[in-house]
Parts: C-alpha cells; sequence; structure tokens
C-alpha cells in the first residue's frame, strides 16, 4: 500500500527522521554505563525485544528526545534488515517509511552496507557525524508514501492481522498481572463509519464475518475507526470490590495513515503498525486495568484517549 516520491520532493517536505531498531542488535558506549534493557530513549524497556527509538532534526541533526542526563553516546549497531526509518514533515507527520536495511546513503556510516548504523551523539544531543547531505535516493528506491485504505482487502489485513491479535493479547494478558479475574470477559471489535461515535457498526465477531457479511464490502470505503472494547464482569480473586470493567479505544483511519488516540501517534500506510505499537497499546490497556484493580469503585467505564 503506497506510492513513490521522487527524490526532490522528499528533501523538500523531510524536516526530521526517526530511527527505530531493535536494542538487542545495539552495542552501547554511553557516557554513563547502560545495558540494552535500561537505555535511554528505549520503548518497552521490560520487552524481552526493547526497540530504540530515536527522531533527529535533519537541519540541526539534534535527537528531539535527549536530555542533559544522558551524557554522551556512541552507538555501533547491526541492524540488517530489522530497523524501520521514518521520514516527517515540519508537524512531525510519518509521510515516507523504509522497512529493512539501514538507508546507509543517508544514515551514518557509509561503508555500513546496509548492515550497520553508526551514530554519535554528545552530550547536548546533537548527532556529531551525521552526513552534510544525506542522500533520500534509498527512500525514492525502497519507501513508500501513505495512502488511504479504501479496499476491503486492506480493511481485512488491518483487522485479522493486527486489531484481534491484540484484543487477543489484551484479553489473556491484563488480569494475570494483578492477580484478579473475571466470571466472564471478552474484548468485542467494532468498524464505524464516523471517527468519535460508534454508529453505524460492524461487529468483528470472527474470521469469517466478511464473508457472511456482503453488506460490509459496500461500507468499506466510508470506514472510519475501529474499536477495541475489553469487558470484564464478576471480578473473583483477592479484590473482590471491582465486579465490572469495560475499557475501550478507538482507532482512526484517516486519509494518511492510523491515529491511534491512546498513543497520539499517527501511522502511515506503508504497512500495518508493528509489535512494537501493539506492546504499546497493550500496556495502556494493562496501566487502566491496574488502576482499576486498585480503585475503590466496583463500576468502572473508561474510553481510553
Amino acid at each position: 500500500m503506497g506510492q513513490k516520491t521522487s527524490i526532490q520532493a522528499l528533501k523538500t517536505k523531510s524536516k526530521y527522521v526517526k530511527i527505530s531498531i531493535p536494542a538487542y542488535f545495539m552495542f552501547f558506549d554511553f557516557e554513563k554505563q547502560y545495558s540494552e534493557y535500561d537505555s535511554p530513549c528505549l520503548r518497552e524497556p521490560k520487552s524481552p525485544h526493547p526497540y530504540w527509538n530515536i527522531t533527529v532534526d535533519l537541519d540541526s541533526h539534534k535527537v528531539l528526545e535527549w536530555t542533559d542526563d544522558f551524557g554522551e553516546l556512541t552507538l555501533n549497531a547491526k541492524i540488517c534488515d530489522q530497523g524501520t526509518y521514518t521520514l516527517l514533515d515540519s508537524n512531525r507527520n510519518e509521510f515516507y517509511t523504509i522497512k529493512g536495511y539501514v538507508p546507509n546513503c543517508f544514515l551514518p556510516e557509509k561503508d555500513g552496507f546496509g548492515d550497520y548504523l553508526s551514530l554519535h551523539i554528545n552530550k547536548d544531543g546533537f548527532v556529531t557525524n551525521w552526513y552534510k547531505n544525506p542522500d533520500f535516493k534509498e527512500f525514492e528506491s525502497n519507501g513508500f508514501s501513505p495512502i488511504p485504505i479504501t479496499d476491503i482487502k486492506d480493511i481485512r489485513k488491518f483487522v485479522y492481522d493486527f486489531v484481534r491479535p491484540l484484543s487477543q493479547k489484551i484479553a489473556s494478558g491484563i488480569q494475570k498481572t494483578e492477580g484478579l479475574t473475571f466470571e466472564w470477559h471478552e474484548v468485542h471489535n467494532e468498524l464505524s463509519v464516523k471517527q468519535d461515535e460508534l454508529t453505524d457498526c460492524y461487529p468483528i465477531w470472527d474470521d469469517t464475518q466478511y464473508d457472511r457479511d456482503k453488506d460490509l464490502e459496500l461500507h468499506i470505503p466510508k470506514i472510519k475507526s475501529v474499536r477495541i472494547d475489553y469487558y470484564g464482569r464478576r471480578g473473583i480473586g483477592y479484590r473482590q470490590r471491582l465486579t465490572n470493567i469495560n475499557l475501550f479505544t478507538d482507532i482512526t483511519l484517516n486519509e494518511t495513515g492510523y491515529y491511534i488516540k491512546v498513543l497520539n501517534k499517527h501511522c502511515a500506510y506503508t504497512d500495518l503498525p508493528d509489535l512494537e505499537t501493539q506492546n504499546d497499546i497493550y500496556e495502556v490497556f494493562r496501566k487502566e486495568f491496574s488502576n482499576a484493580v486498585h480503585g475503590d469503585n466496583e463500576y468502572v467505564t473508561k474510553l481510553l484517549k
């Protein structure tokens, strides 16, 4: 899902680049001592496979997430084809992405052969070995720009390859974290033609839904959001006062990509949101569940946004 953009257009529009790489491929040499599990700029640091994420200003070469207490960093990582590199516009909206080998004509070092990334970040957060004139040719040849989802097979892929696995993770995981289970619980998914309210909804019950509901295909071009809705009834466990809980959130499908409200994150239609994003959404549900378990209310209903 995507269309090509010329090098000149990429240069004109690009103001930042976001780098996301697996931390377990990295070799850190911080001024301070960190491991791959407590390094600054990690997402999901407690995950067995955390990712390291930074956003670099293409004019100043400043890492936006850097703070004074991080100190200096020399990073050398053999990433091969496991990274994601995304160009952002002046409003920090994602608009062009490479998933795979390191674009070494754009990111140091030039002799990295697509396998290696090397960054020297000083204590003020500036990348001192950034190229004076980065070459966008690998983005032109290997990247994709977002286009809207309008086809039924794209909605099916989004729902069954991202939303449903995420929902199953939520359903099976969050109760275990607090030692509380429910007599009955499940996660619903619904498609809506509205972005802010669930009207004209189409429930997604199982993998045969699209085969049975021929009417849904007529509405695919109008689908604006997907709701993830966790519901549990009659709590059982050491905190029995929580008897009902309903946590839900929406993922909006707009003209340029996915907008995930709970993360305040835009994802381009270059591909499905990645596993890291899935884990981040799960973590929001888990934390809200934990708050509810340790709270004083028997009934909790909350829209996560």
